[in-house]
Parts: structure tokens; C-alpha cells; sequence
């Protein structure tokens, strides 16, 4: 069972190649979030369930009440709670949010006899479950990226800890995170760790083969967003997160010489993650620039992804904090380049000879892409050689094995 963030297009992406490579295996979620297309999770889920709303009858107050009081996990959550604010804290609503917690629990989510729970995005929130489980489940935390750098709060922190200390195996993307990982909750939980990549929507890879050489199209693909035949273009991160930097980043290339300006685009993908709030600041920004900028609001389809990427002659990738983005080996694997913040854990591209530029600093940018800006003609590759060293890398057939490897070691566990 799929338990935390339930954002339908990774999940039904990792658990569809799961499911594929084992025909054994079946999965069921709670609160199911629909983002992207082909991600129809009535089809694929075999049983979708909403927990949120439950609240504890009087009856199983009575009935949980004691078993609660007699957790010792409940009494360390409750002390924390009063060391955050001791004149605030008031013991009957933290105790009855608790009760409907472990009451939800052990009545509804563990009689439904999963064998393994698999919790996404590992923030208090989406863990809050997890602390009151029995030590002996399968269990799984699985970091995405922003709930591992951007959730430092010293509540978030004990709260994960707490769970991560309960569960059975933790995944993580790379190595480098890992690392991180273990110097912000300890090192107790590294034999729990398991390096494993989410699972690549090939969809985009194959389209992206297609389109390759069909210049025209892609020329049309241009013209309907708005850029010219012969413009560089400039793709600013993924979504529309305040964290993306799009702001200083615009900032950087206003900097650049303006018979450079003249010769490019700059594309702001804002599809998803979105606050109208920032979405003004943005807009009321833009409207200070010489250069063209195009804004990208409404969803795209794998095959406008797979243009898109073709198009992008240099992705500038440097938000606060990532793991490892899809766009970036799309944009690798179309064959063109990549400026990311050397703060970033992208040391896998490095470790497998796949290049990439990087700065330090936001305020280093302008004068790295002037300087790839004047050379992009020249940077010449062989495309087939960095196609066959990322499909060796990051294509399921690589990365859907850690993640199987994983889910059988704990039914394993199971058996014996």
C-alpha cells in the first residue's frame, strides 16, 4: 500500500514498471493526487482509499484509549510537543489528535493485512502514520528531494526521525543525498538505506528519438510558443516553485551583452507547483525585460515534453535544493547542455563521464552561459555514445531492479 504524498505520474510510473517486471505484485493507495497524462489511477490502483477524514467514533476512543496511553511513543511525542512551548501546549487536543491517529491505524490500515506500506515524501505529515506502527511491518520511506533539504523545522525533523527509526528500509536517490541524509537524522539508520533512482518515463526518451531529426517540426514547435527559427533557447527549471530561482536567474541573463539577449529565449516551465502569489512577483519581473521570455502555465503531453527538450539548447537547473530531475538527463539525452549549481547531487552524471556545466552560485551564471552561449556551435558530441551511457544509468532496466530487489527482500522477511 502507497501511503503519504500520492502524486499519481511518479508513482504510477515506478509501480506500472514494478508491476510489469512482476506480475505478482499489486498496489493500492490512499488519497490519490491526478497529475499528468496516462495516469488514470481508478484503472491502475487496485483499491484507492481516503484516510484524512476519518475521526474516531466514542466507542473506539474507549477502545484505543488505554493501549494509546500505554505507548511509550505516545509520551515521547507528547514531552516534545510541551519542550516546543510549554505556556501553549495543552495536553487534551494533542492527545485526541493522537488517539485518531493510532485509532485510524490499528482499526482501519492495518487490518486491511498489506504487505508492505510504502511511504512517499517523508515529511511529518505524510509520516504521521508510520510512528504508530507495530516494529515487525514491512515498511518504507522513500525521499523525494525538497522533504529531504527543504523541511529543516526542529518539529519536521523529530517527527521523521521517528519514523525513519520505525521503518524497515529508507530510499534515497543517489549517494550524495545519503550522505546528507545521514547527517541530518544519524547515522543509526545507513543499514537501512537503499540507493534507489524513480523510475524514467520512457515515453519521453522514445518520442525524443522520434523527433530528433525532424527539423521542421521542431521549427513549428518553436513558432507556436512564441520563439523564433533561429533563437537559443534557455530552459529555467521544472515548475513553478518559488525555489527554482526564476527570478535571479532572469536577473543573471538580463546581465549578458545585448546583441546576445537578442538571440534568445528563455522558457519558464510553470506547469505545476504553482502559487499566484509568486506567479505575480514573476509576472510584474518579466515585464522589467528586453529579452523574449515565454511562460509555460498549462500541462504538456510526453510528446511536447520530448519537443521541448529537443528545443532546449541549455537547461539552467539551480534551485535551493533537488534530487535527480528528469529534465535534465531528457535534456542530456537530447543532446544538448546543462548548466546546474554545483550544490546540487548530481555527482552521478560526473561518476558516469555524462557532462554537464556547473557554477557555484546563482551569481556566476551570466558569464558561464555567455560563455557556452559563444560556443554552442562548437560543442560538438557523439549523441549515440551519451544516449548509451544514460539508458545504462537511469532506464528502468537498471533502476526498476533496486526497487525490486527491495520489495523481495522484505517478503522474504515475511516468510521466514
Amino acid at each position: 500500500m502507497s501511503l503519504g504524498l500520492g502524486q499519481s505520474n511518479f508513482l504510477i510510473q515506478l509501480y506500472s514498471e514494478l508491476e510489469r517486471r512482476d506480475n505478482s505484485l499489486s498496489f493500492s493507495i490512499d488519497s490519490v493526487m491526478e497529475i499528468g497524462e496516462n495516469t488514470n489511477s481508478n484503472s491502475f490502483f487496485e483499491n484507492i482509499y481516503n484516510f484524512s477524514p476519518y475521526q474516531v467514533s466514542r466507542s473506539n476512543r474507549r477502545r484505543y484509549c488505554i493501549p494509546l496511553l500505554l505507548s511509550l511513543t505516545f509520551w515521547q511525542l507528547c514531552l516534545f510537543e510541551r519542550s516546543l512551548d510549554p505556556s501553549s501546549f495543552r495536553f487534551i487536543p494533542f492527545y485526541l489528535r493522537q488517539l485518531n491517529t493510532y485509532a485510524l491505524v490499528r482499526k482501519h490500515i492495518l487490518p486491511l493485512k498489506f504487505d508492505i506500506h510504502h511511504f512517499h515524501y517523508c515529511t511529518k505529515e505524510h509520516l504521521k502514520y508510520l510512528v504508530y506502527f507495530p516494529k515487525k511491518s514491512n515498511t518504507i520511506c522513500s525521499f523525494w528531494g525538497s522533504d529531504l533539504y527543504r523541511n529543516n523545522s526542529r518539529k519536521n525533523n523529530f517527527y521523521v526521525e521517528k519514523a525513519l527509526k520505525n521503518a524497515s528500509k529508507i530510499t534515497i536517490q543517489t549517494s550524495e543525498m545519503a550522505d546528507f541524509l545521514l547527517q541530518k537524522h544519524g547515522d543509526s539508520l545507513s543499514h537501512k538505506i537503499i540507493i534507489a533512482q524513480f523510475v524514467l518515463d520512457l515515453n519521453v526518451f522514445k518520442s525524443i528519438d522520434t523527433y530528433r531529426d525532424k527539423i521542421e517540426l521542431l521549427y513549428d514547435f518553436k513558432d507556436q510558443l512564441g520563439i523564433e527559427k533561429g533563437h537559443i533557447v534557455l530552459g529555467v527549471g521544472y515548475n513553478a516553485n518559488k525555489a527554482f530561482n526564476h527570478i535571479e536567474i532572469l536577473k543573471q541573463v538580463h546581465k549578458l551583452d545585448k546583441t546576445l539577449k537578442q538571440k534568445i529565449t528563455c522558457v519558464l516551465s510553470l506547469t505545476y507547483g504553482r502559487k499566484e502569489p509568486y506567479l505575480k512577483t514573476l509576472k510584474e519581473e518579466i515585464s522589467k525585460y528586453d529579452f523574449n521570455i515565454v511562460c509555460l502555465h498549462d500541462y504538456l503531453d510526453s510528446q511536447a515534453i520530448s519537443k521541448l527538450r529537443l528545443i532546449t539548447d541549455i537547461q539552467i537547473q539551480l534551485p535551493v535544493s533537488d534530487a535527480l530531475s528528469s529534465s535534465v538527463t531528457e535534456v542530456l539525452y537530447a543532446g544538448n547542455n546543462v548548466i546546474a549549481g554545483s550544490w546540487l547531487p548530481y555527482e552521478i552524471y560526473e561518476r558516469n563521464n555524462i557532462e554537464l556545466s556547473s557554477v557555484d552560485s546563482v551569481e556566476e551564471l551570466s558569464d558561464t552561459l555567455a560563455s557556452l552561449i559563444l560556443t554552442i556551435n562548437n560543442n560538438l558530441m557523439d549523441i549515440n555514445k551519451r544516449k548509451k551511457k544514460i539508458e545504462k544509468v537511469f532506464f528502468p532496466e537498471k533502476t526498476s531492479r533496486q526497487w525490486l530487489d527491495m520489495y523481495h527482500s522484505l517478503f522474504k522477511r515475511n516468510i521466514f
